[in-house]
């Protein structure tokens, strides 16, 4: 969610509810900007166990209490994880001089079952010092590799702010609206390219990000109204 006007710009980021049958699932990061500049962040990872909720169970009461933690203890500081990490995760942080500012590249490495994922995403935002940039990289890949944050959504990520950056570079943007569907993406990507608005390297990323965020197994994604004048990029 952000609010623009003028030099003015504000943006707070956040994630994710989900469930299992046996508890309830709160996984999230807020991420707090001035403008470009990253100011403050916090995560959470709490479990709820579904005691006296029954799955699937419909026009019944339902109650949910929250489970016992050691003294001392808050589910909700982010101090303490309460989840499992998955296995065979690991991920490098590299920084690239963009003007007077720093852009993020994270390489992601994943191994499961003898098969191994490579991914190359690059965050959402620049920041104004190099050790911003790094920190900010660092805390996403550690909570990736606990498996606070899906790869998925930081492609979807990418994708929005490419569209934003581009929509706020050129006039004529296209298309104007921005897209929801793998043809659409592809569409786009294609004519970014022959416009030379992106380079060849980064359009054969954000064609890999597109195959992987759309894939039948992984859901839709959000349609994202981006206006530039006041109050920009809100979720419908």
């Amino acid at each position: 969610m952000g609010l623009r006007r003028g030099n003015w710009a504000v943006t707070v980021e956040s994630r994710t509810l989900s469930a299992t049958r046996e508890a309830f699932e709160l996984r999230a990061r807020l991420e707090a900007f001035e403008g470009d500049t990253l100011v403050r962040t916090r995560s959470w990872d709490c479990r709820v166990a579904r005691e006296g909720v029954q799955v699937g169970a419909r026009g019944s009461s339902s109650s949910c209490s929250r489970p016992k933690t050691p003294a001392g203890a808050d589910a909700l500081t982010g101090g303490t994880s309460m989840a499992r990490a998955p296995a065979n995760r690991s991920g490098k942080v590299l920084c690239h001089p963009s003007g007077e500012r720093w852009t993020v590249e994270l390489r992601l490495d994943e191994n499961e079952a003898r098969q191994g994922c490579q991914y190359t995403v690059y965050l959402n935002r620049v920041f104004a010092a190099e050790t911003a940039a790094r920190s900010a990289g660092e805390q996403i890949v550690a909570e990736w590799a606990a498996g606070r944050i899906a790869v998925r959504d930081l492609m979807l990520q990418e994708l929005a702010a490419t569209y934003r950056r581009l929509r706020e570079t050129y006039q004529k943007m296209q298309p104007p609206a921005v897209p929801t569907t793998t043809s659409a993406w592809e569409s786009a990507i294609g004519s970014w390219e022959e416009l030379g608005w992106i380079a060849e390297a980064d359009a054969v990323r954000l064609r890999e990000h597109v195959r992987r965020a759309f894939a039948p197994e992984a859901g839709g994604m959000p349609r994202r109204r981006i206006r530039l004048d006041t109050e920009s990029d809100s979720t419908l």
